[in-house]
C-alpha cells in the first residue's frame, strides 16, 4: 500500500522542536533516527489509518497514536486525500489543553 499523508504547519513544528531537543541532548545521528523513525510510522498510519483512537472530544474526526519508542503522541484526520496529520507531542506535554486551545 502506499497512502499519503499531510502535515499541518503546527505537526511540523512539533517535529522540528523534538528533533532539535534529541541533537542538543544526543547528537544528531539520534535526531535523524528520530526523523526516520517518526516519518515511517506516518507512513503506517496512511496505509491503515483506522489503527487510531478515535479522539471526538479534542476535535470531530481526530484520531490518535502513541508513538511508544520517542514517546510522541501522533494526531491526525482521514481526508480524502491520504491523512493529515495534525500534531506530534511529546507525552510529557498536556496534549489536551493544547489541543482544546484550538
Amino acid at each position: 500500500m502506499s497512502g499519503k499523508y499531510y502535515l499541518t504547519k503546527e505537526a511540523a513544528n512539533d517535529i522540528e522542536e523534538f528533533r532539535e531537543y534529541l541533537q542538543n541532548r544526543g547528537g544528531e545521528s539520534i535526531a535523524d533516527h528520530f526523523i526516520g523513525w517518526i516519518f515511517s510510522k506516518f507512513d503506517i498510519l496512511s496505509d491503515y489509518p483506522k489503527i487510531g483512537r478515535k479522539r471526538n472530544d479534542l476535535h470531530p474526526g481526530l484520531l490518535h497514536f502513541p508513538e511508544k519508542r520517542y514517546r510522541q503522541n501522533i494526531f491526525y484526520r482521514k481526508t480524502p486525500q491520504g491523512i493529515e496529520i495534525t500534531r506530534v507531542l511529546s507525552v510529557f506535554k498536556d496534549y489536551y489543553e493544547i489541543l482544546k486551545e484550538k
